[in-house]
């Protein structure tokens, strides 16, 4: 009986004979590189709007590792703190902080502080519109219709978030 765990290995290992020189592809990727380092952009950017999808993320960062080229390290920012509770921002700009598989936002964790209970289907939203700005006089609380109204961005005849700046705030 074959163990699971010699299904899973791969023997390929990579040695430094595979390494730079008997690679394919050595011009593209070394271009490709030079974008990342001097112009500053990420891999999903070189991978999908420069090569038309020819690569993905991934392989391009699969690439670069096995070339021995240095990678950018993530800017990790430090946290909002309140009342002990560390906040981190996620991918839409919200900070929120997670603790034994529950998410808490800050913004409804400030209105829930200073005005009570959010009710069911209601939601928090920030008045001038910056997500980061999670200061109680700027939360408002509002059904779940009337907030979709102010950022319906697809409509740009209909409701409009900012009036004073035209269709989709700007």
């Amino acid at each position: 009986m074959i163990k699971r765990s010699l299904l899973r290995t791969n023997p390929f290992k990579y040695k430094p004979e595979f390494r730079q020189f008997n690679r394919k592809n050595n011009d593209a990727v070394a271009a490709m590189y030079e974008i990342y380092l001097n112009e500053k952009k990420s891999l999903q950017y070189i991978a999908q709007v420069l090569y038309h999808g020819k690569f993905t993320r991934q392989s391009l960062y699969d690439e670069f590792r096995v070339r021995g080229y240095k990678l950018r390290t993530k800017n990790v920012r430090d946290p909002l703190m309140c009342d002990g509770l560390s906040f981190r921002p996620d991918g839409h700009g919200f900070f929120r902080h997670r603790s034994k598989g529950q998410t808490i936002y800050l913004h409804r964790y400030i209105w829930e502080k200073y005005r009570g209970p959010i009710p069911a289907g209601w939601y928090v939203y920030m008045a001038d519109g910056n997500s980061q700005n999670c200061e109680i006089g700027n939360l408002r609380c509002a059904p779940s219709t009337d907030v979709k109204k102010l950022y319906n961005h697809a409509n740009a005849v209909g409701y409009k978030r900012f009036p004073d700046k035209g269709a989709f705030g700007l």
